[in-house]
């Protein structure tokens, strides 16, 4: 008890510390919003409290089962960390900050290409071109969508080489996956094959369908994505790293699913075996 709670309120401040950062190193924007950002940390570090303190999650998935949730965490702060310090750089330059706009922007460059995730984001805001903030999508886009891809290859080298989650020990449907809720016991694989390949499907698609859909957005409620620092962190972010998430969470569920059907085969054999020594006797 006391050491699930110390876990959750650990795992609490570190989400808040992430949703908090920018504040800490983009110029001005402490001064400028941080109200929003203060309220954006606390509700994420209360909501993250009471997932992980008590016994069974109601939304994070895969919480038993480490490194899952470990790695797109960190895939996140760096994402945050290197948006951030790009963003600074756009206010002073140091050698940090000069690095990361470097980085991102060889990276994003290179992936401008006709219908690609980046020439679609800056078609749906034409103002960013024109505003002079061509550049900073570029270099904001390419270093995540780096992090990601980065993220993407540590969880698939581990889930090989660890045999991921049986590594942590017996895998628990019902705890790791709180939102999966099959109508009864016999959907159970046809489902969690089905839920696979949609989330699959979906992380391929989102780098692409998320401009038209906060270009449409943005045209309803007016205004650009990219006229706020904090703002502009978090839409890249989201654009960068959901689709990533959702492969990852395609691949686990996949995996998910061998494993039920290894299960599923198991008791079939057993059954058939006691009732072939039944007919026998």
């Amino acid at each position: 008890m006391v050491s699930r709670i110390l876990g959750a309120l650990v795992r609490a401040i570190l989400v808040g510390v992430l949703f908090a950062w920018p504040a800490f190193v983009v110029p001005g924007l402490a001064a400028s919003g941080g109200a929003l950002v203060a309220t954006v940390a606390l509700g994420m570090f209360v909501w993250t409290y009471v997932e992980y303190a008590s016994y069974a999650p109601s939304l994070i998935e895969f919480r038993e089962a480490p490194p899952f949730n470990r790695i797109r965490y960190g895939a996140l702060l760096a994402t945050v960390i290197g948006l951030s310090l790009i963003q600074a750089y756009m206010v002073e330059y140091n050698t940090l900050n000069g690095l990361a706009y470097s980085i991102g922007a060889v990276i994003g460059y290179s992936i401008d290409f006709p219908w690609s995730p980046v020439r679609l984001m800056l078609l749906q805001f034409p103002d960013a071109i024109t505003g002079g903030k061509s550049g900073l999508i570029m270099a904001s886009a390419g270093l995540a969508y780096f992090i990601s891809l980065v993220a993407l290859i540590t969880f698939m080298a581990l889930f090989y080489l660890r045999r991921w989650p049986t590594n942590s020990g017996p895998f628990n449907i019902w705890l790791n996956l709180p939102t999966f809720t099959p109508s009864s016991s016999e959907d159970v694989l046809k489902r969690l094959v089905r839920d696979a390949r949609f989330n699959l499907t979906l992380g391929f698609g989102l780098p692409f369908l998320i401009p038209g859909v906060f270009g449409i957005l943005f045209r309803f409620v007016g205004g650009s994505p990219f006229s706020d620092p904090y703002l502009t962190i978090w839409v890249i972010a989201g654009w960068t790293i959901l689709p990533t998430a959702m492969i990852m969470r395609g691949i686990a569920i996949s995996r998910v699913a061998q494993l039920v059907a290894a299960q599923q085969e198991r008791i079939r054999a057993k059954a058939e075996a006691a009732g072939a020594v039944a007919a026998t006797g």
